[in-house]
């Protein structure tokens, strides 16, 4: 991934799976989704990251630039170890929210 910077601050970031053929993928400044072994094609993008409340509601919507300035501040997983915060992403066209495996962003 090649270093990218707004404002001095460095911005890709990676998206950790627990499990799948690909357990790491890069995140880029713009969004860009891809496997870190290639380039990103411009057609997978991260929109956004939804946390749940307890009844399994959305909470709070968090932008690109706050995933990717402090992912570190979203809160992953609930205190039992299930999901709580969801990758909302754009694939070819298709809207999808991430369930499973469980994943963060660092």
């Amino acid at each position: 991934m090649s270093p990218s910077k707004l404002s001095g601050v460095y911005m890709g970031r990676t998206i950790v799976r627990a499990g799948g053929l690909y357990p790491e993928l890069c995140l880029e400044p713009d969004g860009c989704i891809h496997i870190p072994s290639f380039k990103a094609s411009g057609q997978w993008k991260l929109l956004e990251v939804i946390e749940l409340d307890n009844t399994r509601h959305d909470k709070r919507h968090y932008s690109l630039l706050e995933v990717l300035l402090a992912p570190e501040k979203i809160p992953w997983k609930f205190k039992n170890g299930t999901q709580k915060s969801f990758i909302i992403d754009w694939d070819h066209g298709t809207h999808r929210r991430w369930a499973s495996p469980p994943h963060h962003i660092y």
